[in-house]
């Protein structure tokens, strides 16, 4: 660097490493970041999803076991 010139980034190699380190980093981590919260809320909505037709499944069993004279929700026949 000559006197009196502004300084440049090129001037400082070690720097331009570190900063493109500490970028690089910063992208995986966000995306580390990002897969997680994902597979998160697929866990979340595969639960939710589980729930949903475990209900269906069971609501389903109830209107069957009625047609065919029972009544399971109260253990009993019609």
């Amino acid at each position: 660097m000559k006197k009196g010139s502004k300084p440049k980034l090129s001037d400082f190699p070690d720097l331009v490493l570190a900063d493109v380190a500490v970028t690089e980093s910063l992208k995986r981590s966000e995306f580390v970041g990002w897969v997680g919260e994902s597979n998160k809320l697929a866990e979340i909505c595969d639960i939710g999803m589980s729930e949903a037709l475990g209900g269906v499944e069971a609501n389903a069993d109830n209107a069957d076991a009625k047609l065919q004279g029972r009544d399971d929700e109260n253990g009993t026949e019609d």
